[in-house]
């Protein structure tokens, strides 16, 4: 009898849809690294990306563990710093976004790192002015101060050197690697991640709002927020220092961009999704650039109250386009580029992929609205009685100060 095989399966995979597993890919860019650094990338390489990591969390929590508390301080009320805050939070994961675009199209891992840094420093230089209690005392130049380096420095730049961290170190291992290795070095990094937090928040809450030692009440924003500087001036010097032992993969053609040119292509050729899923983005991101003037202008009357009216109308209708127009992505057969030649097959089969999900990130959209509220649980308790006894003096539950 003839070796028993195993019947077929009654539904072929596509081939021209699933690469087979034994496509070969360069390992060029690893073979190149002195063999010194490539026997162990662990302990000899992504040490390193660790060590970025923990200091890298250290400065964004610096800033963010009492921030609601220095914008009151500002002369925002306890409404105003809430939103305040909550944009800043909104902010920083949005950067992610154009940072991965710069990385992967224009700058590579590396240099956006360095780059993203070397503006967060800048943007902590700035808040470490306008904490000073000289400068406190004229609070309008102590507010200008302070949101031009929260914003367009912190903001800008501190979320996503965590997650191009990440993905830095991830580049340190190639294809052929082990996949333990590479799960080992994510394992590694979202501890010392955690490391960084903890610190943060055990440490930075008190000593911000009351002191610590020979640091008085009236420095304590200062220094917390000198500490957040010291750490990215150690990221910066550590990523140039240990720079021989990356792997830098050069940047390619962004998939992101690719998925954009393809959709606004196809609208412009007057197809209704395509208009429709455009328009839908176009109103998440009006509703998104909405939120600043709500916020800054929170304290106002009513201003910016009716401006957040106008950016939740703004997502629920974008949501109801995603969701709506998005189910059928068979619109995109036939997509052709800006000097109408038709695109290659397995390009649109992946930005039909992309399109087949929108209507689950639309809900995601609204996930993330309910889930940001997390912000307030500093407000929360703030204005919760978490003492154990019934003493005015009594010890309290250790929180968000």
């Amino acid at each position: 009898m003839g070796k028993h095989t195993g019947s077929p399966s009654p539904l072929l995979t596509p081939q021209s849809l699933t690469p087979g597993l034994a496509t070969v890919y360069s390992t060029q860019l690893w073979d190149a690294r002195p063999s010194k650094y490539s026997q162990n990338v662990i302990k000899k390489v992504c040490i390193f990306i660790f060590i970025l990591t923990v200091c890298e969390e250290i400065a964004s929590y610096a800033v963010n563990q009492s921030l609601k508390n220095f914008f009151q301080k500002l002369g925002w009320s306890n409404k105003g710093s809430n939103s305040m805050k909550l944009t800043y939070d909104s902010l920083s994961q949005f950067a992610c976004i154009p940072a991965g675009y710069v990385s992967d199209e224009f700058l590579g891992k590396f240099k956006t790192l360095l780059t993203a840094a070397s503006v967060n420093s800048l943007g902590f230089v700035l808040i470490v002015i306008a904490a000073l209690p000289a400068v406190i005392d004229t609070q309008s130049i102590s507010k200008s101060i302070f949101c031009i380096g929260l914003f367009l420095g912190v903001a800008l730049n501190q979320v996503c050197l965590r997650a191009l961290t990440v993905s830095f170190g991830g580049d340190q291992f190639s294809t052929s690697s082990p996949p333990k290795e590479r799960a080992t070095f994510f394992s590694v990094s979202f501890w010392a991640s955690k490391i960084g937090i903890s610190f943060s928040y055990a440490v930075f809450p008190s000593v911000a709002i009351h002191g610590f030692g020979l640091i008085p009440a009236d420095y304590g924003f200062v220094a917390v927020y000198l500490m957040g500087l010291l750490m990215m001036a150690v990221f910066i010097a550590l990523l140039f220092a240990t720079r021989k032992r990356y792997v830098n993969v050069p940047p390619t053609k962004s998939a992101l961009g690719r998925v954009i040119s393809v959709i606004v292509q196809r609208a412009k050729e007057r197809n209704l999704r395509a208009q429709m899923i455009v328009l839908g983005t176009v109103m998440y991101l009006a509703a998104f650039l909405l939120n600043f003037p709500a916020a800054f202008l929170g304290d106002n009357g009513e201003i910016g109250h009716n401006i957040s009216y106008a950016c939740g109308v703004l997502t629920v209708v974008a949501t109801i386009l995603w969701v709506y127009f998005a189910r059928d992505s068979s619109f995109l057969e036939g997509a052709t580029d800006a000097q109408g030649v038709q695109l290659d097959r397995e390009l649109i089969e992946g930005v039909k992929q992309v399109v087949r999900i929108l209507p689950f990130n639309a809900f995601n959209m609204i996930w993330w609205v309910c889930q940001n509220q997390r912000g307030n649980n500093q407000t929360i308790i703030q204005q919760t009685d978490v003492r154990l006894g019934s003493s005015p003096d009594a010890s309290q539950i250790p929180g968000p100060t």
